[in-house]
């Protein structure tokens, strides 16, 4: 059975609209012009990143640093870089759909896991 997680729908509830409502309030007063136009990443973004990597005792620089728009670029990113064909690639099971397609894709060999409550089912079983 496939259960597809691919429009990953969050609880209205949960959603912070007055602390969003006030920072996009604040952007726009600021910085409108940039804000609402296409363009690269935002430096101050990229450097608030670092200070909070930082200060959670990680080295961090900002040329390794990689701000991306969403999941879905970062999913069609790693295969790129890290996935030679053959490689195996371990998921959760059930995992999201667009995860394995893309692994796939790049000819990884996908070993699924399943899950439980506490995470992964970790068990050795000798072959």
């Amino acid at each position: 059975m496939v259960t597809s997680f691919a429009f990953g729908l969050t609880d209205p509830a949960l959603f912070p609209k007055a602390e969003l409502a006030e920072a996009t309030a604040a952007v726009l007063a600021e910085d409108g012009e940039n804000a609402l136009n296409y363009g690269g990443t935002f430096s101050g973004l990229i450097d608030l990143v670092l200070q909070l990597m930082q200060a959670r005792g990680m080295q961090a620089w900002a040329e390794n640093l990689l701000i991306s728009y969403g999941s879905g670029q970062i999913l069609g990113l790693l295969p790129q870089v890290f996935v030679e064909p053959g490689d195996v690639v371990i998921v959760e099971g059930p995992t999201f759909m667009g995860a394995v397609s893309r692994f796939a894709a790049a000819g990884a060999r996908l070993i699924s896991i399943p899950v439980d409550r506490e995470g992964m089912v970790l068990t050795y079983s000798p072959s």
